[in-house]
Protein backbone atom coordinates (compact mmCIF):
# COMPACT_ATOMS: atom_id res chain seq x y z
CA UNK A 1 0.00 0.00 0.00
CA UNK A 2 2.85 2.36 0.86
CA UNK A 3 4.53 1.62 -2.51
CA UNK A 4 1.30 2.40 -4.37
CA UNK A 5 0.87 5.68 -2.48
CA UNK A 6 4.44 6.74 -3.20
CA UNK A 7 3.99 5.92 -6.89
CA UNK A 8 0.82 8.01 -7.08
CA UNK A 9 2.57 10.92 -5.37
CA UNK A 10 5.49 10.68 -7.83
CA UNK A 11 3.17 10.60 -10.86
CA UNK A 12 1.14 13.55 -9.58
CA UNK A 13 4.32 15.53 -8.85
CA UNK A 14 5.66 14.89 -12.34
CA UNK A 15 2.38 15.90 -13.94
CA UNK A 16 2.40 19.16 -11.99
CA UNK A 17 5.99 19.83 -13.10
CA UNK A 18 5.28 19.46 -16.79
CA UNK A 19 1.60 20.11 -17.28
CA UNK A 20 0.77 23.80 -17.60
CA UNK A 21 -1.51 24.75 -20.46
CA UNK A 22 -1.53 22.61 -23.59
CA UNK A 23 0.59 24.41 -26.18
CA UNK A 24 2.15 26.76 -23.60
CA UNK A 25 5.78 26.78 -22.49
CA UNK A 26 7.11 24.17 -20.08
CA UNK A 27 9.92 23.43 -17.67
CA UNK A 28 10.48 20.19 -19.58
CA UNK A 29 11.48 19.48 -23.17
CA UNK A 30 12.99 15.99 -23.44
CA UNK A 31 14.60 13.54 -21.02
CA UNK A 32 17.97 13.91 -22.73
CA UNK A 33 18.05 17.74 -22.57
CA UNK A 34 19.03 19.73 -19.48
CA UNK A 35 17.51 23.08 -18.55
CA UNK A 36 19.90 25.94 -17.79
CA UNK A 37 17.51 28.46 -16.26
CA UNK A 38 20.07 31.28 -16.17
CA UNK A 39 20.07 31.44 -19.98
CA UNK A 40 16.53 30.17 -20.54
CA UNK A 41 17.36 27.16 -22.70
CA UNK A 42 17.61 23.37 -22.78
CA UNK A 43 20.86 21.83 -24.03
CA UNK A 44 22.17 18.45 -25.12
CA UNK A 45 25.77 17.61 -25.96
CA UNK A 46 25.82 15.20 -28.89
CA UNK A 47 28.96 13.11 -28.39
CA UNK A 48 29.08 11.40 -31.78
CA UNK A 49 31.14 13.63 -34.09
CA UNK A 50 29.46 14.82 -37.28
CA UNK A 51 30.12 17.33 -40.02
CA UNK A 52 28.59 20.77 -39.47
CA UNK A 53 25.63 20.20 -41.79
CA UNK A 54 24.93 16.72 -40.41
CA UNK A 55 25.04 18.21 -36.90
CA UNK A 56 22.55 20.86 -37.96
CA UNK A 57 20.19 18.21 -39.33
CA UNK A 58 20.57 15.99 -36.25
CA UNK A 59 19.39 18.81 -33.98
CA UNK A 60 16.41 19.51 -36.24
CA UNK A 61 15.36 15.86 -35.98
CA UNK A 62 15.10 16.31 -32.20
CA UNK A 63 13.04 19.50 -32.50
CA UNK A 64 15.94 21.75 -31.55
CA UNK A 65 18.63 23.77 -33.34
CA UNK A 66 22.41 23.71 -33.54
CA UNK A 67 23.28 25.89 -30.55
CA UNK A 68 24.33 29.53 -30.96
CA UNK A 69 26.06 31.36 -28.08
CA UNK A 70 24.39 34.78 -28.25
CA UNK A 71 25.93 36.12 -25.02
CA UNK A 72 29.07 35.66 -22.95
CA UNK A 73 26.91 33.93 -20.32
CA UNK A 74 25.83 31.35 -22.88
CA UNK A 75 29.44 30.83 -23.97
CA UNK A 76 30.26 30.04 -20.33
CA UNK A 77 27.43 27.49 -20.28
CA UNK A 78 28.84 25.86 -23.42
CA UNK A 79 32.27 25.66 -21.79
CA UNK A 80 30.74 23.89 -18.80
CA UNK A 81 28.76 21.54 -21.05
CA UNK A 82 31.95 20.52 -22.84
CA UNK A 83 33.84 19.95 -19.57
CA UNK A 84 30.99 17.96 -18.03
CA UNK A 85 30.16 15.75 -21.02
CA UNK A 86 33.21 15.20 -23.22
CA UNK A 87 36.56 13.49 -22.77
CA UNK A 88 39.54 15.77 -22.32
CA UNK A 89 40.87 15.15 -25.83
CA UNK A 90 37.70 16.66 -27.33
CA UNK A 91 38.65 20.32 -27.67
CA UNK A 92 35.97 21.67 -30.01
CA UNK A 93 32.22 21.37 -30.62
CA UNK A 94 30.26 22.75 -33.53
CA UNK A 95 27.85 25.66 -33.02
CA UNK A 96 25.23 27.13 -35.34
CA UNK A 97 27.40 29.78 -36.97
CA UNK A 98 28.71 29.60 -40.54
CA UNK A 99 29.63 31.71 -43.57
CA UNK A 100 28.13 31.61 -47.06
CA UNK A 101 30.86 34.04 -48.16
CA UNK A 102 34.41 34.20 -46.83
CA UNK A 103 34.60 35.98 -43.48
CA UNK A 104 30.88 36.88 -43.31
CA UNK A 105 29.82 34.73 -40.38
CA UNK A 106 26.14 34.57 -39.47
CA UNK A 107 23.85 32.44 -37.34
CA UNK A 108 21.37 29.97 -38.80
CA UNK A 109 18.75 32.74 -38.92
CA UNK A 110 21.22 35.04 -40.77
CA UNK A 111 22.09 37.27 -37.80
CA UNK A 112 25.61 38.71 -38.32
CA UNK A 113 28.04 37.46 -35.69
CA UNK A 114 28.98 41.05 -34.79
CA UNK A 115 25.47 41.46 -33.35
CA UNK A 116 25.88 38.59 -30.87
CA UNK A 117 28.71 37.06 -28.83
CA UNK A 118 31.87 37.04 -30.96
CA UNK A 119 34.64 36.08 -28.59
CA UNK A 120 37.13 34.64 -31.04
CA UNK A 121 40.20 32.72 -29.89
CA UNK A 122 43.51 34.56 -30.51
CA UNK A 123 44.32 34.59 -34.22
CA UNK A 124 40.79 33.54 -35.19
CA UNK A 125 39.12 33.57 -37.60
CA UNK A 126 42.07 32.74 -39.84
CA UNK A 127 40.43 30.85 -42.75
CA UNK A 128 43.34 28.40 -42.85
CA UNK A 129 43.74 26.84 -46.31
CA UNK A 130 40.85 29.02 -47.55
CA UNK A 131 38.47 26.35 -46.30
CA UNK A 132 37.05 27.39 -42.91
CA UNK A 133 33.43 28.38 -43.32
CA UNK A 134 31.98 26.90 -40.12
CA UNK A 135 32.46 27.72 -36.44
CA UNK A 136 33.24 25.66 -33.35
CA UNK A 137 33.64 26.69 -29.73
CA UNK A 138 36.45 25.48 -27.46
CA UNK A 139 36.59 24.60 -23.77
CA UNK A 140 37.33 28.21 -22.85
CA UNK A 141 34.24 29.44 -24.64
CA UNK A 142 36.24 30.90 -27.53
CA UNK A 143 35.17 30.66 -31.18
CA UNK A 144 37.28 29.19 -33.98
CA UNK A 145 36.60 28.91 -37.71
CA UNK A 146 37.01 25.34 -38.98
CA UNK A 147 36.31 23.32 -42.15
CA UNK A 148 32.63 22.40 -42.36
CA UNK A 149 33.46 18.80 -43.28
CA UNK A 150 35.52 18.26 -40.13
CA UNK A 151 33.69 16.07 -37.65
CA UNK A 152 33.18 17.30 -34.09
CA UNK A 153 30.71 16.74 -31.27
CA UNK A 154 28.06 19.44 -31.14
CA UNK A 155 25.47 21.08 -28.92
CA UNK A 156 21.73 21.18 -29.63
CA UNK A 157 19.63 23.93 -28.07
CA UNK A 158 15.92 24.53 -27.42
CA UNK A 159 14.88 27.92 -26.07
CA UNK A 160 12.56 27.41 -23.10
CA UNK A 161 9.98 29.90 -24.40
CA UNK A 162 9.63 27.97 -27.67
CA UNK A 163 8.60 24.66 -26.07
CA UNK A 164 5.00 23.77 -26.89
CA UNK A 165 3.85 21.01 -24.60
CA UNK A 166 1.28 18.41 -25.61
CA UNK A 167 -0.35 17.38 -22.34
CA UNK A 168 -2.46 14.61 -23.84
CA UNK A 169 0.55 12.84 -25.32
CA UNK A 170 3.26 13.97 -22.87
CA UNK A 171 5.58 15.24 -25.60
CA UNK A 172 6.81 18.61 -26.83
CA UNK A 173 5.10 18.19 -30.21
CA UNK A 174 1.53 19.33 -30.83
CA UNK A 175 1.21 17.20 -33.98
CA UNK A 176 0.89 13.99 -31.96
CA UNK A 177 -2.61 12.88 -31.01
CA UNK A 178 -4.70 9.99 -29.78
CA UNK A 179 -6.95 8.04 -32.14
CA UNK A 180 -9.97 5.87 -31.39
CA UNK A 181 -9.07 5.42 -27.73
CA UNK A 182 -5.60 4.00 -28.41
CA UNK A 183 -3.30 4.20 -25.39
CA UNK A 184 -0.43 5.70 -27.38
CA UNK A 185 -0.23 8.78 -29.60
CA UNK A 186 0.56 8.99 -33.30
CA UNK A 187 1.88 11.47 -35.86
CA UNK A 188 1.52 11.09 -39.61
CA UNK A 189 4.43 12.40 -41.69
CA UNK A 190 3.30 13.11 -45.24
CA UNK A 191 6.71 14.27 -46.49
CA UNK A 192 8.08 11.04 -48.01
CA UNK A 193 11.26 9.55 -46.59
CA UNK A 194 12.92 6.20 -47.03
CA UNK A 195 12.58 3.65 -44.23
CA UNK A 196 15.92 4.46 -42.60
CA UNK A 197 15.20 8.20 -42.66
CA UNK A 198 11.70 7.60 -41.27
CA UNK A 199 13.18 5.50 -38.45
CA UNK A 200 15.64 8.30 -37.62
CA UNK A 201 12.91 10.94 -37.73
CA UNK A 202 10.66 9.08 -35.30
CA UNK A 203 13.58 8.33 -32.98
CA UNK A 204 14.54 12.00 -33.06
CA UNK A 205 11.02 12.84 -31.89
CA UNK A 206 11.39 10.54 -28.83
CA UNK A 207 9.07 8.09 -30.57
CA UNK A 208 9.37 5.09 -32.89
CA UNK A 209 8.07 3.94 -36.24
CA UNK A 210 4.56 2.72 -35.48
CA UNK A 211 4.00 -0.97 -34.75
CA UNK A 212 0.57 -2.53 -35.22
CA UNK A 213 -0.43 -4.56 -32.16
CA UNK A 214 -4.08 -5.22 -32.98
CA UNK A 215 -6.79 -4.91 -35.62
CA UNK A 216 -8.14 -1.94 -33.67
CA UNK A 217 -4.79 -0.18 -34.00
CA UNK A 218 -4.71 -0.94 -37.73
CA UNK A 219 -8.16 0.63 -38.05
CA UNK A 220 -7.02 3.66 -36.05
CA UNK A 221 -3.98 4.27 -38.26
CA UNK A 222 -6.10 3.76 -41.36
CA UNK A 223 -8.42 6.47 -40.05
CA UNK A 224 -5.46 8.75 -39.25
CA UNK A 225 -4.21 8.48 -42.82
CA UNK A 226 -7.68 9.03 -44.30
CA UNK A 227 -8.21 12.10 -42.13
CA UNK A 228 -4.83 13.77 -42.55
CA UNK A 229 -3.78 12.90 -46.09
CA UNK A 230 -4.79 14.50 -49.36
CA UNK A 231 -7.59 12.61 -51.09
CA UNK A 232 -5.55 12.47 -54.29
CA UNK A 233 -2.81 10.37 -52.70
CA UNK A 234 -5.19 8.50 -50.40
CA UNK A 235 -6.45 6.34 -53.26
CA UNK A 236 -4.42 3.46 -54.64
CA UNK A 237 -1.66 1.41 -53.11
CA UNK A 238 0.25 4.07 -51.20
CA UNK A 239 2.90 2.69 -48.86
CA UNK A 240 2.82 4.03 -45.29
CA UNK A 241 6.04 2.98 -43.58
CA UNK A 242 5.81 1.11 -40.26
CA UNK A 243 8.27 -0.32 -37.75
CA UNK A 244 8.91 -3.84 -39.02
CA UNK A 245 11.33 -5.52 -41.46
CA UNK A 246 12.98 -8.79 -42.50
CA UNK A 247 16.52 -7.41 -42.73
CA UNK A 248 17.97 -10.13 -40.49
CA UNK A 249 16.46 -13.20 -42.16
CA UNK A 250 14.60 -13.30 -45.44
CA UNK A 251 10.88 -13.84 -44.98
CA UNK A 252 10.93 -13.55 -41.18
CA UNK A 253 9.39 -10.16 -40.51
CA UNK A 254 9.96 -8.76 -37.04
CA UNK A 255 9.20 -5.43 -35.41
CA UNK A 256 11.89 -2.91 -34.52
CA UNK A 257 11.34 -4.13 -30.93
CA UNK A 258 12.43 -7.64 -31.94
CA UNK A 259 9.03 -9.40 -31.87
CA UNK A 260 7.51 -11.44 -34.67
CA UNK A 261 4.38 -9.93 -36.18
CA UNK A 262 2.31 -12.68 -34.56
CA UNK A 263 3.83 -11.87 -31.17
CA UNK A 264 3.19 -8.17 -31.76
CA UNK A 265 -0.49 -8.91 -32.32
CA UNK A 266 -1.15 -8.08 -35.98
CA UNK A 267 -0.15 -10.20 -38.98
CA UNK A 268 -2.77 -9.38 -41.62
CA UNK A 269 -1.19 -8.88 -45.03
CA UNK A 270 -2.76 -7.36 -48.11
CA UNK A 271 -3.59 -9.88 -50.84
CA UNK A 272 -0.45 -11.21 -52.54
CA UNK A 273 1.86 -9.79 -49.88
CA UNK A 274 4.64 -10.10 -48.95
CA UNK A 275 6.20 -10.29 -52.42
CA UNK A 276 9.56 -9.41 -54.07
CA UNK A 277 11.57 -11.12 -51.31
CA UNK A 278 15.00 -9.93 -52.38
CA UNK A 279 14.20 -6.25 -52.94
CA UNK A 280 11.49 -5.45 -50.39
CA UNK A 281 12.79 -5.92 -46.85
CA UNK A 282 11.03 -3.10 -44.99
CA UNK A 283 7.51 -2.90 -43.64
CA UNK A 284 4.55 -0.72 -44.49
CA UNK A 285 0.79 -0.75 -44.67
CA UNK A 286 -1.61 0.24 -47.41
CA UNK A 287 -4.39 2.79 -46.71
CA UNK A 288 -6.58 -0.29 -46.17
CA UNK A 289 -4.69 -0.96 -42.93
CA UNK A 290 -3.24 -4.22 -44.25
CA UNK A 291 0.48 -4.96 -44.29
CA UNK A 292 2.86 -4.75 -47.24
CA UNK A 293 6.58 -5.23 -47.76
CA UNK A 294 8.37 -2.35 -49.47
CA UNK A 295 11.76 -1.39 -50.87
CA UNK A 296 13.62 0.27 -48.00
CA UNK A 297 14.95 2.99 -50.31
CA UNK A 298 11.50 4.03 -51.56
CA UNK A 299 10.46 7.41 -50.06
CA UNK A 300 6.99 7.11 -48.55
CA UNK A 301 4.77 8.68 -45.88
CA UNK A 302 5.18 7.17 -42.42
CA UNK A 303 3.65 7.14 -38.94
CA UNK A 304 5.47 7.68 -35.66
CA UNK A 305 4.14 6.26 -32.38
CA UNK A 306 4.79 7.80 -28.98
CA UNK A 307 4.32 5.71 -25.84
CA UNK A 308 2.78 7.87 -23.15
CA UNK A 309 4.73 8.02 -19.91
CA UNK A 310 3.19 9.81 -16.96
CA UNK A 311 6.33 9.51 -14.85
CA UNK A 312 8.41 12.14 -16.65
CA UNK A 313 10.85 13.96 -14.42
CA UNK A 314 12.15 17.33 -15.66
CA UNK A 315 15.93 17.34 -16.04
CA UNK A 316 17.44 20.36 -14.34
CA UNK A 317 21.04 21.32 -13.84
CA UNK A 318 22.15 20.79 -10.25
Amino acid sequence: MLKVSLLLILINFNLICISGVNGDTSQFFRRDYTLYSEVGAFYKVQKTPKSWNDARKACILEGSTLAVPETAAEAEVYSKLIDDNLDDYRRLVFVGIHAFARGLFTTLDDTPIDEIYHGWAPGEPNDMDDNEYCVAIDRRGKLRDVPCLNKYPFICEKARDTVKWNNDCQIADLDYGRINGMANCYKLHLTPKNWTEAYATCTGESSSLAILNSEAESTALKQLYETKSDAKINSGNVDILLGFHDKFREGQFITIKGMSLVEAGFNSWSSGQPDHPTTETCGSMFPSGLLNDVNCALPSPFICEHENDLAIMPRRRI
